[in-house]
């Protein structure tokens, strides 16, 4: 005996629909940037287009500079190197390498590089006040102090010069040059806490406590965020007898010091585990990726490597607690987001899958495999007029991309009549 379906046609396709859909999505997970796995130094998509469509020394800095701000210092080294080849004078480029470089404790590298361009462009001020800079970072005061005297002679009335010599005056004991230096600093450029910080310890060492404490406690209201300028405060409060207001400041001291050491350590071990990927032992890399996180729970770029660890393991679980880690840090984590939407349509809830791709193409609308992944969560769902949408805009990004020519064709064939 035959029985008759009580499904329509289109229906009985619904699971072959889906199941092309969801190949679709692996493929465009594949080939997306937004799946990058480890140090592959992608960026951010409207940062990597500025770059591609029009590459100048200030995109090679943009983007160099949002590696290093997402602690990817590899990337952000390989970026501005990229860049300085191109730009091999490039005052903005130099000065963010030179800082990453001081940032890793790699004085000598950062000496020789600002040296360089010092020397092929010496009338340039920016190019000599990046120089100078590296020797006060290197220690080297005595060249900086020369140095420092010929630039000021040349820009009498810089704030940053005027800034530079005072600090540099007070570390050698002359604290009379450094406090004019420094008021006027402060005159030229009363925003400016590094001024403001420098004349307080002057003023202090001069025993004017009250005119220090002005001083300080200005540069913390400006921003000042160094854990010993809440140090030096403390000292001044307490010669001034104001014993609470000093405590609260080594509280604070204390905290931010804290805060300081376990960034320290996180770097160390998100460090420690990106050599473990490179050695194959992804083991290892997870339970470095942990101690990072443990560490430093908001930061996004920790939990998000972690849980691309965890997905080649084939923790899918953990993997998925990592990825909404890294979102509950930086709700705007597009990386993530576009992860945790493809671990949903795996998992067969479409609802949350299309939720966060459509977070996705909102954070990077030109994201091509974004559009793709969107379209074929809604081509899964019978959505076909929405689906169209979103892959004709995934077509108008590229006209060519052969999985939305293909996901194109197939929501075509399921419009059909049966």
């Amino acid at each position: 005996m035959i029985f008759a379906s009580s499904r329509s046609s289109a229906e009985n396709d619904q699971p072959l629909l889906a199941c092309a859909m969801a190949g679709l999505i692996l493929a465009a997970c594949l080939s997306a940037s937004l799946c990058a796995r480890g140090e592959t130094c992608s960026g951010p998509a409207p940062l990597e287009a500025r770059l591609h469509a029009n590459p100048d020394a200030e995109g090679y800095a943009a983007l160099g500079s949002w590696f290093r701000g997402n602690d990817q210092t590899s990337c952000a080294e390989q970026t501005f190197e990229s860049g300085l080849k191109e730009y091999p004078d490039s005052d903005i480029l130099t000065a963010a390498l030179v800082s990453l470089y001081v940032h890793q404790s790699h004085f000598e590298a950062a000496s020789v590089l600002a040296e360089k361009l010092a020397l092929n462009k010496p009338h340039d001020i920016e190019a000599q006040r990046i120089y100078l800079r590296t020797l006060i970072n290197a220690g080297d005061n005595d060249r900086a102090a020369m140095l420092g005297r010929k630039l000021l002679v040349l820009a009498p009335h810089d704030a940053d010069l005027l800034n530079l010599n005072g600090f540099l005056e007070r570390k050698a004991g002359n604290f009379s040059a450094a406090r004019k230096h420094l008021e006027e600093a402060v005159t030229v450029n009363p925003n400016d806490y590094n001024s403001r910080v420098n004349l307080g310890l002057v003023l202090a060492q001069l025993k004017d406590v009250a005119g220090a404490k002005e001083q300080l406690e200005k540069a913390v209201e400006l921003g000042a965020t160094e854990p010993q300028v809440r140090f030096e405060l403390a000292k001044v409060l307490r010669v001034l007898g104001e014993n609470e207001g000093a405590q609260r400041q080594l509280t604070l001291y204390q905290q931010k010091l804290k805060e300081e050491s376990d960034q320290s350590l996180a770097v160390l071990k998100s460090t420690e585990a990106a050599q473990a990927v490179k050695d194959g032992d992804n083991r290892k890399a997870a339970d470095l990726y942990r101690e990072a996180c443990r560490a430093q729970p908001s930061n996004a770029g920790f939990a998000y490597r972690l849980a691309l660890v965890l997905d080649d393991l084939g923790d899918t679980a953990g993997e998925r607690l990592a990825l909404q880690q890294a979102i509950s840090a930086d709700a705007s984590f597009v990386l993530a987001q576009y992860q945790l939407g493809y671990l949903d349509f795996q998992a067969g809830d479409n609802a949350a899958a299309e939720r966060q791709f459509r977070l996705t193409v909102k954070a990077v609308p030109d994201n091509v495999q974004a559009w793709i992944s969107l379209a074929a969560t809604l081509g899964a769902e019978s959505r076909i007029p929405a689906a169209q949408e979103a892959v004709a805009n995934a077509l108008r990004l590229e006209p060519n991309n052969a999985a939305a020519l293909q996901l194109s064709k197939r929501l075509a064939a399921a419009q059909e009549p049966r």
